[in-house]
Parts: structure tokens; sequence; C-alpha cells
């Protein structure tokens, strides 16, 4: 009787799996995609269906197009037909290992995709494969790759400096941002210009572009009983580690030594075999790069073919290396560095075949004329690099592959990148002193080699973002675009790291991200962390970097919350940091604390008691976080009032100036604020949250800052130092659908005083300022002795409102400038309580403002921030990054144009 399709795949399965053929997910997942195409399992009644099947279908559906169809046809006919005639187990066991071969080339971008729905179950399906794919392959915009290459040329010829080798530990850099920043998207670029090689041993599926399944399997296996008894000690002694440590050392040390061998012997011989189509390094460059680069989405059939050779060649090395007793004799001394230092100095085969294969590659490059002679020969990446992380083994894969690529940095014009989305960074950069277990991390223990450590060279954190933004404004923002245009949320993607542009509702992704989770969570506003992230987002947050119980938080918020690095401090290893300036983030924060009533009050309860009272937030000389707090909470409590059982269009997120201060302030004074100038109150604003700048404000820049601070829905804390005006909120007298017209911007303009003694706007502005109905005109004044922005933008409509929280009892007063050009509205605001500022009552927040206040002014040293988030956008959207060998007097440096990062 002919086997039923049952009996097919429980024969075929149960074969593969009793025989334990490697990745037989990918087995199964083929069979049940044919049997599902053939629609003959979907026939059957489902509690006759394989259970195993049932179970991986709704775990992972997946489908095949015709041409991955096509390239697995004849394989898995061959498999099906060895079980329907019920062949022998061995028959049926070859005939799954083939049909896995040839299936595992079918590397679909969309079957990786779709795992992403195991991180983003309630969006998975907005996961665009094909934008991805699109923006992959198109021209990279923003310069960080020529800044990178110009790096890696300063730092060659540094490293070849007589006695660098005494400076430095190994040619590596760290690219280190986080996920959707474009790591591998600049790796990738510069792989056009040098020869590179690329593994991708991302750990877990999905992601782009795909992971490398067999270098990751290679670097993942563990050895088998026999090996480790031969890697254990023969006996105890002090100078061992425990027998389970020095098996994970030798295992993992043969394990890169395998590696790096065999990815320089395959390269090698490949090279060779293509040297009657290259006639120079660049030539070999460009073949190697189109060879390896995704097709359609999936890893080339070349590269797939390519790091086979390598990881069944590594497995013969890595073989030859545990068998050699000169190696393992490497492991017998684990004090200070001498491991390292023993396998530098080693003359056994494991690490001479590896110099050799160093050598071979290097002689047969040069054999080869380059027209960019100081650029690397070779670079080797790791994409992911943190997926070699791991407490069980102590960290040994990360500490083994640093160790080799130390050994053979020296004499070799090859250099190494380790790309990683920031998370582990203590342990993929740990600081020069560190106090731990040395039993534990071994890499962390003194060296051995005198009383000087080793350098690092300066990690890239510098990425190109708004990318989307700049290509669509080559030249200086062509002004094509309305208002309302700049809150919906295709505009607010343009805006930061090029991750948003592959979804089609990239806020949803952004508010799981924001929170470091991998599945759908709201906001716990009881957890520090979480309210850090979100406020930061809203309030722009910035750490007090000389209270040292900020360390482990910046580090925290950058590992999992979306936080961004600027630099670090090798020697100590503290992290400078910045909350991103992206408006999908604060409209996701935006989100979080819309999403219930009680939110708001809790996370400002969590936020004073956790970070504030501790003064672990830098919080400005005269209460500008607080300032910035209930503009913010006036902004929400008005956004809000437009929700609708529970949801509400990004149209609204745009409001009339009016509304703004009718909210701000308690009912009372809507009626001294109504009157108001009406082009001032009709006209519209939009913040989401506030940046900073420690750039100075001028006349000049006015119109272009407001211009781009309205693109990115953003108000703007200005310098600590700035004269006059602490924050700025523009606004828009023009029609909010009509292109916009630079000319017709305003802005709020505060100043923040806390003091027992009432200020006085005439003094702070330098001008006469009268009650608005009033005619006549103060004689003190009669000279218009204003400053600068106001006497550059004469017809510019200003508003301006002076907080003087110090003073009792709470009132609100408005006045009007007694000149006309410029005219200035201004409102001089009593007291800091719920009786003047109506958002305090409206938001719920009132009980818990007291503390936040009191908290806002305690005494506390500021700690001046490396890198500013708004410098950029002042100077036309550029940034600067120092690189060795050029000039470094203070202040100067080259600009690169790129957007916000």
């Amino acid at each position: 009787m002919k086997p039923t399709t049952i009996d097919i795949i429980h024969g075929v399965l149960h074969t593969i799996l009793e025989h334990e053929v490697p990745d037989d997910l990918f087995v199964q997942t083929a069979v049940e995609c044919a049997i599902e195409n053939s629609e003959l399992l979907n026939n059957l009644p489902e509690h006759s269906r394989p259970m195993s099947t049932i179970a991986f279908h709704t775990k992972f559906p997946t489908e095949l197009h015709a041409e991955q169809l096509e390239l697995v046809k004849h394989p898995l006919i061959a498999l099906l037909q060895k079980a329907v005639d019920r062949c022998e187990a061995s028959e049926v066991l070859g005939a799954a290992k083939e049909f896995f071969t040839q299936f595992r080339r079918v590397d679909l971008h969309q079957v990786t995709a779709r795992t992403s729905s195991q991180n983003f179950p309630d969006q998975h399906e907005l996961l665009l494969p094909g934008t991805v794919k699109k923006h992959w392959s198109t021209n990279f915009v923003g310069g960080s790759d020529e800044r990178l290459i110009s790096a890696l040329e300063a730092y060659e010829a540094d490293f070849e400096q007589p006695d660098a080798r005494k400076k430095y530990y190994s040619k590596l850099i760290m690219l280190i941002r986080s996920s959707g920043a474009g790591k591998s998207r600049l790796a990738d670029t510069v792989g056009k210009r040098c020869l590179m090689i690329t593994y991708v041993i991302r750990d877990h599926p999905g992601g782009y572009p795909p992971a490398d399944s067999a270098i990751c399997d290679f670097l993942s296996a563990h050895p088998s009983r026999a090996e480790a008894d031969m890697m254990s000690p023969k006996k105890k002694t002090a100078d061992y580690a425990t027998a389970t440590h020095r098996v994970y050392s030798i295992w993992a040390h043969a394990t890169m030594i395998a590696l790096m061998q065999s990815t320089l012997e395959e390269l090698t011989n490949y090279i060779q075999n293509k040297s009657t189509s290259a006639s120079s390094q660049e030539d070999v460059a460009s073949m190697v790069y189109r060879a390896l680069a995704p097709s359609n989405g999936r890893r080339s059939h070349i590269r797939c073919e390519l790091y086979d050779k390598v990881v069944e060649n590594a497995k013969n090395i890595r073989k030859r290396c545990i068998e050699e007793g000169g190696f393992r004799s490497c492991f017998d001394n684990v004090s200070g560095s001498q491991i390292r230092t023993s396998l530098q100095d080693s003359g056994c085969a494991a690490m001479s075949e590896l110099r050799q294969a160093a050598v071979e590659l290097k002689s047969t490059l040069e054999e080869l004329p380059s027209s960019h002679p100081n650029l690397p020969r070779l670079i080797v990446a790791f994409d992911e690099v943190a997926s070699l992380l791991s407490e069980d083994e102590y960290n040994i894969r990360y500490i083994a592959l640093n160790r080799i690529l130390s050994c053979i940095s020296k004499g070799n014009p090859f250099w190494y990148l380790f790309m990683s989305t920031e998370s582990k960074i203590d342990h993929l950069l740990p600081p020069d002193s560190v106090s731990s277990d040395q039993s534990k991390f071994p890499s962390h223990r003194p060296s051995s080699r005198g009383d000087f450590t080793l350098n690092r060279f300066p990690s890239f954190t510098t990425f190109a973002c708004d990318i989307d933004d700049l290509k669509k404004n080559s030249t200086l923002y062509p002004k094509t675009e309305s208002m309302f245009t700049f809150t919906s949320i295709g505009f607010m993607a343009r805006f930061g790291r090029p991750l948003w542009l592959a979804f089609e509702e990239p806020q949803l992704v952004a508010t799981e991200k924001i929170l470091g989770t991998k599945q759908s969570k709201r906001l716990n506003p009881y957890v520090q962390q979480e309210v850090l992230a979100v406020l930061s987002n809203r309030l722009y947050l910035d750490f007090n970097m000389a209270n040292p119980t900020t360390l482990p938080l910046a580090q925290d918020a950058v590992n999992c919350y979306m936080r961004d690095v600027i630099s670090i401090d090798p020697s100590s290893g503290v992290l400078h940091t910045r909350t991103p300036n992206e408006p999908i983030l604060s409209y996701s924060a935006m989100r979080h604390l819309f999403s219930d009533v009680s939110i708001w009050p809790q996370a400002i309860e969590t936020f004073t008691q956790q970070l504030l009272d501790r003064g672990a937030i830098e919080k400005g000389e005269e209460g500008e976080l607080f300032s910035r707090l209930i503009f913010t909470l006036s902004h929400d409590r008005l956004v809000r009032s437009h929700i609708i059982d529970g949801k509400f269009q990004p149209s609204h997120l745009t409001f009339k100036v009016r509304d703004f201060l009718h909210e701000l302030y308690a009912t009372e004074y809507h009626q001294i604020i109504d009157e108001i100038e009406e082009g001032i109150l009709d006209a519209h604003m939009n913040f989401l949250s506030f940046s900073s700048t420690a750039e100075y404000l001028t006349g000049r820049s006015f119109q272009n800052l407001c211009y781009t601070l309205l693109r990115r829905s953003s108000a703007l804390q200005l310098a600590p130092q700035q004269r006059t005006y602490d924050q700025l909120l523009p606004f828009y007298v023009g029609n909010p659908d009509e292109p916009f017209d630079t000319k017709k911007v305003g802005a709020i303009l505060v100043q923040v005083k806390n003091r027992m003694t009432s200020s006085s706007i005439d003094l702070i502005l330098k001008q006469c300022f009268q009650w608005p109905h009033a005619n006549h005109l103060h004689k003190r004044f009669k000279e218009r002795n204003y400053d600068s922005l106001l006497k550059d933008n004469p017809d510019t409509k200003i508003l301006f409102i002076l907080l003087d929280f110090g003073i009792k009892p709470s009132t609100v007063e408005v006045k009007k400038s007694c000149v006309n050009r410029p005219s200035v509205w201004a409102i001089h605001s009593k007291g800091h309580d719920a009786d003047v500022f109506g958002c305090l009552k409206g938001m719920n927040v009132g009980p818990c403002i007291p503390r936040f206040f009191r908290g806002d002014f305690r005494k506390q040293f500021l700690a001046h921030r490396r890198c500013d988030p708004l410098h950029n956008i002042l100077h036309l959207d550029t940034i600067s990054q120092d690189v060795p060998g050029e000039a470094a007097s203070e202040g100067s440096s080259e600009d690169v144009v790129m957007a916000d990062v």
C-alpha cells in the first residue's frame, strides 16, 4: 500500500531527528512548505496532521518563491522519494544532507524578517523587506564612510611608527551605535574600496544583512568528550584554572586561530584563481565585494560556497591545534596576560601556520599595484560581535578573538572591525582600570609585560543619521512642505536612524524599542530606567557626570534604552552620552505617557525620588528642568484632549499658541492672556520634546533655527550661559497648509528665575514695556537698547515669558513693548504651583510637584556636555570628529556634512 502524506512526513522527520542531521529546522521547513504548496497537507483534518509540523507552522510560517523552489526542487524530490520508498536510514540521511546543503543557500530575507515577529509580535507584518533591500543597494549618504577610511589611514600610519607595537594592542576598531544607525551599511560601503570579509555572527533570527549560519555554527560548537579530555589539565596546580576553564580557553583560542587562518588561506586561493580578471588591489576589492554582497535580500551563492569552504578548512585546523602539545602548553600559565604572551612568542605549528597564512595573503596582494597605498590591504569585520559574549564561558570566545588578532597585527596591513549595537559595552570595551574577580575575567588582569598598558584605538561612534531628510534636501532646505506635514509619521521618520524607514508604522516599533523590550509592553512608571528613557526623549535629560552613581545608569541607558554614545573614556570606562534627537522616539515616548492617566504622576514621582533627589541628572542653574516639565505637561494636556477611544491623529500635534498658553496657565489668567496680539495667539506650534545646545543663539541664525526646530517638532534648551534667554519654543504665523516661509517664523523666548525678589522685564530686555491698553511711552527707555536677536529680526513676532518661580503670591501679568519694531509681547508669571500653572492640576501631578521643584534647585555640580546634539543643526547640519594625525588645536576640526546624530 502506498504510504500517505502523513507517513512520508513522519518518516522523514523521524529519520532526520533521530540521526541528528545538522540544522534539521531548515529541512523541516522545506518539507512543510513543499507539502503545503501541493495542497496535500491542508486538505487533511487538523487533528491528523503531524504535531511537530503543526507546532512549527504556528511558530514560523514561511513561503518559498518560485526561484527558490527551483533551487531546492531536485534534492527535495530525492529526499521525499527516499522516504516514500522506505529506503535504508543511511540513504534517507544522505538525501537529507544533500537537501540541507542546497537549502541553506536559500537564505530568505523574507524568512528572517518574519522571525522578527518574535521581537515585535504585534507589528511584524509592518516590516517591508523590499524597503530594507532597496535602501541597502542605494548610494550611501552622509560621509561616515570617508571619515572611517580617513581614520584607518591615520591609524595605520600611527601603528607603523617605531615602537608603536608597544603602544597598541591590535589593529582593531569598534563601531558602536544603537540598532538601525547603519553600522553594517557603513562597513559594506567601506568594503567597496577596501578588500573586506564580513562575518555576520548574529545569534538570533531576523535582522539584515542575513547571518552567516555556517560561521555561527562553527563559533558556537562545543568540543566532544574525547576532545575535552585531551585539553583537560593532567594535574591540578596553583597555576592552572579549573579544568572546565582550561578546556574552554584552549577550544576558544583554537577556534579563533582556525577561523582566521582558514579565512586568510581561502581568500588567498580565491584571489589567485581570479588573478587574471584583477589588475589592481582595487579591482580585487571590487570583485570580492560584488561576489559576497547580498543578492535579492539573501546571501549570495558565492558567499555561501566560500564560507562553507572556510568552515570545512577551519574544522581541520582546529583539530590539529588541540592535538598539538606545544599549542596546549601555552595555556599552562594563566597569570597576568601570560596566555597572550605565550601565543605571541610560541613557535608551535598552530601559530606558525597562522602567521604563514597572513604572509602569503600579504604577498599575493602586494603583487598587485594600488592607487591608495595607505589604505588597509584587508579588513575583517565581525558584525554583532556581542554574540561571542557568554558569562558561562567567562567571555572566553571574545577574549580569544582579541588575542589572536593582536598576535597577527604586527607587520600585516590588515585591520579588524567589531560592530555592536551598544549592548554589553562594558565587556566589549572594558576600562583600563577594572576592579573585578580576576579569575572570572582573565583579560582584566594586570599585564605581565611591564608597568605599561597597551592602548586601544578610539571607537568609531559617529554615524550619519537623518539620511532620508538629507537626500531629499541636497540644497539648503527647499521649503516646499507645509507645517502640517512636519507632524506626519512619514516626515518624522526622515530624521534619526535609517531603521525607521524600513517600517510602514515606525512609531509602533519605536514605542517598544524605547523601553528596550522585545515584546509589546507598556511603560512601568515604577522602574527608573524606563522612566528615564521616556522622560529623556521629552525633557532632554543629561547625566550629572560629576556624580559617580550615574556611571551604571549611563551604561544601562546605552545598553537597552536607545541612548547614544558620543565618546568612551578608555582609561575609566566612562560613557559620554546624549539623548537622541529623533522625532519618532519623542512621539513614542509621548504615547507611553498617554497610556494611562496615572502614568505621568507616578513617572514624576519615580524620577524625583530615584534620580533627581540623588543628583543623577543635570538640573540647570535656575530651574530650567522644571520649566521644560511644565511646558511638556501643557503640550500633553492639550494633545490628550484630542484623544478619542484611545486614538488621535498626528495632525493634532500642530496647535495654536493660544491653546498652548491656556493649558499652561490657570483658568483665571486666560482673559489677560487673550489680550496678546492675535497674530501671536493664532500662530501654530508643534514641539514634541526639547533638545539642547551649547552654541549661543544669535540674531543671524534665528530664522533658520526656528525653521529647523519646527521641522523636527522640537523646542530648544539654550546654552547654559546664553544671555537673556534660557529656552526657545518656535511658532509659525503663516498658513500651516501652504509651503513654509521662513520669514514668518516667531518664537516664545523664555527666561527662568528662582529668586526671592521679583525680576523686571524692562531691565532684562532693555526696553520699555507697558500694559496692553496703555498709550503713553515710558521715558526711561526712549533709545531702543535691546539685544542683538531683537535688533537683527525687527519684523519677527516674539513672545517673551519670564518665569519667576520664587515669588509669592502667584500671579500672571501681560505687557507689550512700547516700540513697534520689534514688537515684543511679554508674560511675567510669578510662582510655581498649580495656582499659576493650570497644567499641573490638569495632568493630576500637583501633589508630586513640590518635591520635584525642591529637587530641581538642589545644589549640584554641573557636568558640561562634551558633545552638542544641536551644534550641527545650527550650522547647516554638520558634525565633526577628530582624526588622529590631523591638527588638534582646540575647537578646530574638519566638518563632514550630515544631519543630527
